[in-house]
């Protein structure tokens, strides 16, 4: 699956800016001037690194999606 075929929700809410995101998936992360999360576009990490970002999250605040431009394809 490619990084086209989901998408990326952020609860900013949740984002404590532990910055575990950036570090793991950093062309795909940053942390903004709130230091909360933001997704950059277009997203370059692979999935792989996506998930892993998602993963360890120690907040939860991430979520992979698929996208309705994913057709067939699960996460």
């Amino acid at each position: 699956m490619s990084p086209s075929d989901f998408d990326i929700e952020i609860d900013r809410n949740a984002c404590r800016g532990a910055g575990v995101c950036v570090r793991v998936a950093p062309r795909s992360f940053a942390l903004d001037s709130e230091q909360r999360s933001r997704t950059l576009q277009p997203i370059k990490d692979d999935r792989e690194s996506i998930q892993t970002a998602a993963d360890r999250c120690p907040y939860f605040a991430i979520r992979l999606i698929q996208s309705s431009r994913g057709a067939g394809s699960s996460l």
